[in-house]
């Protein structure tokens, strides 16, 4: 019976663990928008993917800001080109 309850609270802890990085930084960022392409995702499609990754991520005007520590980064959508976006230093 111990053992059992123990067998699924590691199982319990291993499916929770990925889902609570908490902290997300520059790199996460490079490596998630060089991971994927997708030439038809737009501004609003693309602040939804990074939110859905945790960033705190907000459509602009033909770009979306990216807020990192206390950074802000200009993440534009780069259609035909490898990966998905193109980053920039706001401040």
């Amino acid at each position: 019976m111990r053992g059992r309850f123990v067998a699924l609270l590691l199982a319990a802890i291993c499916l929770i663990g990925p889902c609570c990085k908490g902290h997300v930084d520059y790199q996460d960022l490079l490596n998630l928008t060089m991971s994927y392409e997708d030439a038809r995702m737009g501004v609003q499609e693309l602040a939804f993917f990074l939110a859905t990754h945790d960033f705190d991520a907000r459509p602009e005007d033909g770009y979306v800001t990216v807020k990192i520590d206390n950074l802000v980064y200009k993440v534009t959508p780069n259609k035909d080109r490898p990966g998905l976006a193109d980053i920039a230093v706001i401040n």
